[in-house]
């Protein structure tokens, strides 16, 4: 009788440790990855989604046609607080939470590949929102646009104000978002992006010795602000002027802005959490995340920025900017509809 042995188990093979910690690297690679990239798709898929909330079947009646929305735009209000303090700090001598000295209407098209802005002077007489002391509205009344961040009881509403305000006065365009800053954010956001290159177009030298006419200049820090925040208060073209010197600097901001971040994609996200004291916005990182590819894909030249037709005057007590009402129609239409 033969007696049948037991086979000997074969011992498996132990890895060296070196590639125990290769495989564990790669598949810890592999699932960030695939998480980091899921969050990116789910992130954009949310900002889609939120920035075309607010698309609708509007029409327009111009000239005897009529003229439909174009549900692909994304209206984001862009405003400076003329204020170095916390955005939710009130100013001592005024208790108002400060007023917009710089007002632009960025209009970014997903469908055209195009970004349009629309820069608005502070002294444009509108249709302003008057409210109570508690913040509830109470009727409206004409005065600089300037002031209508004033009426707001907290910088959230300062900023929704606003919103209703340059809707109205651009004949109720949807604007789907607002980012306001104060005086501390601009020399930051500017010098995230290494500073901004341009060639000064008002001598303003009396003000700040390096700001002589046709002089290139690189503008860092304060110097930025200055450049942005300076006007020539005697003249009735002051607020006009330093308009045009916003739009020139918004820019050759952005194309500086563009390089930068397209090396650095993390960047936006970045500086927007550097910012939340100095900044009031209901912009969301999903909206950037949406946002900053379809940026870098659009052209930015002179055509980009329009200065919102119109011409200032003196008024009684201030300077007075009145908007050609039908050159602002042709503006919107030519912009926001088809």
């Amino acid at each position: 009788v033969k007696h049948r042995g037991k086979k000997k188990k074969r011992r498996k093979k132990k890895l060296p440790v070196w590639q125990k910690v290769l495989i564990g690297v790669a598949v810890t690679l592999c699932v960030i990855l695939v998480v980091g990239a899921s969050t990116y798709f789910i992130f954009r898929s949310v900002g889609e989604k939120s920035l075309k909330a607010e698309a609708s079947e509007k029409t327009i009646l111009y000239n005897g046609k009529e003229y439909r929305y174009r549900e692909d735009v994304i209206n984001i209000l862009c405003l400076g607080i003329d204020k170095p303090e916390a955005m939710e700090k009130k100013i001592d001598r005024r208790q108002i939470l400060g007023m917009a000295d710089a007002i632009l209407l960025a209009s970014i098209d997903t469908e055209k590949n195009a970004l349009k802005i629309i820069a608005i002077p502070r002294d444009t007489m509108t249709n302003v929102i008057v409210t109570t002391d508690s913040g509830e509205v109470n009727h409206k009344e004409e005065m600089q646009l300037t002031y209508q961040y004033g009426y707001g009881k907290r910088a959230e509403q300062s900023g929704q104000l606003m919103v209703e305000a340059v809707s109205e006065l651009l004949f109720d365009i949807p604007i789907e978002k607002f980012c306001a800053i104060n005086f501390v954010a601009l020399p930051v956001l500017n010098d995230a992006i290494g500073g901004v290159d341009l060639v000064v177009q008002e001598d303003m030298s009396s003000m700040e010795p390096a700001f002589v006419l046709n002089s290139q200049i690189h503008l860092e820090g304060e110097l930025a602000l200055k450049y942005v925040r300076l006007r020539n208060k005697t003249s009735v073209e002051g607020v006009t002027l330093r308009t045009q010197r916003q739009k020139q600097y918004a820019m050759e901001f952005l194309n500086k802005a563009k390089s930068v971040v397209a090396s650095d994609l993390s960047l936006p996200v970045t500086v927007f959490q550097e910012l939340q004291e100095n900044m009031s916005t209901n912009v969301t990182i999903a909206d950037i995340t949406y946002l900053v590819p379809e940026l870098l894909e659009m052209e930015v030249s002179d055509e980009v920025i329009q200065m919102l037709p119109g011409e200032s005057v003196a008024g009684e007590d201030f300077l007075e900017y009145h908007t050609d009402k039908n050159a602002v129609k042709e503006l919107v239409i030519n912009t926001f509809y088809e």
